[in-house]
């Protein structure tokens, strides 16, 4: 969850400090566990992929009680991504600024573009800088669009996702304060990105009024906010907890869409629990947290299919997906007991129909360029040695 800005794989014996566990870092981790909310049916898809997939279970091996000195990133460290993450970026800033690409997913595969190139090779605190400034001028000049696109229709569609960008610069701008070490610089930024949370809060809810929101959608900024306060866990998770009981009480928690919301609302739950856990040094709870999540999503995968009529209209749910899944699984390969092989085995399962969907996949125009960059960049990373 945590992108800490230092080399990518570090390592400690387990021991979370409170200046880790503090930070306000779960962009990556939160980003990938935002809206899957679709609706529809699914027809299988066969084709056969044009990556070679093949199991990697036998590539893990857990030897110690050891913990990265970060949560793992969204990509594996060592991988090789060539050119992936520079055509990603394009492709997505390009879909996103034509309207294509929801901000939830221009900023994932910012993301995923971003830990690509931190996780290739250790970095130095510099070079972690630069990654992040040239993020950061990425989500830029989708922000100046947005803002031109929201100053010209009043207050509109484009209102909502302006909020969500200027959010993620806040965060973007707290991580490289960090790095500078200057307590007022790191202070200022964080106050900036309360304000940027407060804002996008406010926003969600006025338009809720009109209608024109939802109440996951004021759910995940009001836990951003609480988040950015450093609230008590209770706190952070309260937005969570009310969004997951209206969805019980209500007719519309047993339709598809409805389920696929209530999934990513557990998984936000799951996560501000385990990062409190890692603080706490609990591992067994740790354990059964990142056991929780890899069903979470793998549940999630399974309803994503079943949910919509073309399966590549589905990619970015789907690469979500996996990304979260094998995140947890990297993270239990630190933990004392051995990181199920079971789990592992399904999520190759599901990576190989991930990659099916992909490769048949002929029509490429609009925003499904990206999606299938993304499935490459993913590629890589699985297919590099777990060294997190």
């Amino acid at each position: 969850m945590n992108h800490h800005l230092q080399n990518s794989d570090g390592r400690r014996i387990l021991k979370a400090s409170p200046k880790f566990i503090q930070r306000p870092e779960l962009w990556g981790f939160i980003a990938s566990l935002a809206m899957f909310v679709l609706s529809g049916n699914l027809s299988t898809c066969h084709a056969q992929s044009r990556f070679a997939t093949q199991s990697r279970t036998a590539a893990y091996h857990p030897t110690s009680a050891q913990l990265p000195t970060q949560f793992p990133k969204l990509t594996r460290s060592g991988v090789s991504p060539g050119n992936l993450p520079d055509r990603l970026e394009q492709t997505s800033l390009s879909a996103c600024s034509r309207g294509l690409m929801s901000a939830s997913d221009f900023l994932f595969y910012q993301s995923l573009a971003r830990d690509a190139r931190l996780s290739h090779r250790k970095c130095s605190k510099r070079e972690v800088q630069i990654i992040w400034q040239h993020y950061q001028s990425q989500i830029q000049q989708i922000a100046k669009r947005l803002n031109m696109a929201s100053g010209s229709s009043g207050p509109s569609v484009f209102e909502q996702e302006s909020c969500a960008i200027r959010f993620a610069l806040a965060e973007s701008a707290v991580q490289i304060a960090q790095l500078t070490e200057d307590s007022s610089h790191i202070e200022a930024a964080r106050l900036r990105e309360i304000g940027e949370a407060e804002r996008w809060v406010s926003t969600v809810r006025q338009r809720m009024n009109l209608g024109l929101a939802s109440p996951f959608e004021l759910a995940s900024a009001e836990a951003r906010l609480a988040k950015s306060r450093q609230l008590p866990l209770a706190e952070q998770i309260a937005p969570w907890t009310k969004y997951l009981a209206w969805q019980s009480a209500s007719f519309n928690g047993r339709q598809s869409g409805a389920i696929n919301a209530i999934s990513s609302a557990q998984l936000s739950v799951n996560a501000l629990q385990l990062e409190n856990a890692l603080d706490a040094e609990r591992l067994t709870e740790v354990e059964r947290l990142c056991t929780a999540a890899c069903q979470f999503s793998e549940d999630q995968f399974a309803g994503t299919l079943n949910s919509v009529s073309q399966p590549n209209l589905a990619l970015p749910q789907l690469v979500r997906s996996l990304v979260l899944r094998d995140q947890m699984l990297r993270l239990q390969e630190h933990l004392p007991a051995e990181a199920s092989q079971s789990g592992r085995k399904r999520f190759d399962a599901d990576w190989s129909i991930l990659n099916s969907i992909a490769a048949s996949t002929t029509d490429r125009r609009g925003r499904i360029g990206a999606d299938c960059i993304a499935v490459e960049l993913c590629h890589a990373s699985f297919s590099a040695s777990p060294q997190d």
